[in-house]
């Protein structure tokens, strides 16, 4: 992207300014977006107001994050399915200064929301492994 990027910049210096490196530099900026959105679902890192989750016991804050993460499943799979729906649309259209249509900008949507649903199934897995270990530590603790 920054490569596209540069070239308009130099190109302006030099009275040549293709103008298919400014699309071409947002459409990457899209796919690094929600890329990064998936990778941020992977680690965790999206916004979220934990102030009054962090104060619980260890097993509401894996509960309530369970609950956050099976409503981002159900979201993501709806994203995936709307996103497929659209294509059809989007390839008929095509930018005015690349050779392609806009299905390959779309596109972007159900591949990585798709990425999204599966990674928020790990975390929902890894949610319900903590769950189990909070009911385990507390029944060995209350059996002593």
């Amino acid at each position: 992207m920054q490569i596209f990027f540069r070239i308009k910049l130099i190109s302006i210096h030099i009275n040549y300014a293709p103008i298919w490196t400014e699309e071409l530099s947002r459409w990457l900026y899209v796919y690094i977006v929600f890329f990064g959105a998936s990778q941020g679902i992977h680690y965790r890192e999206h916004i979220g107001i934990d102030l009054f989750v962090n104060k619980c016991p260890k097993a509401v804050q894996s509960s309530v994050r369970l609950f956050a993460d099976i409503v981002m499943a159900i979201a993501c799979v709806i994203i995936v399915y709307y996103g497929i729906r659209n294509m059809p649309f989007a390839v008929k259209q095509r930018p005015l200064t690349l050779p392609t249509t806009n299905g390959t900008l779309y596109a972007v949507i159900p591949i990585t929301f798709s990425l999204m649903t599966i990674r928020t199934g790990f975390n929902i897995l890894g949610d319900l492994h903590e769950i189990k270990l909070c009911m385990l530590t507390k029944k060995r603790g209350s059996e002593t």
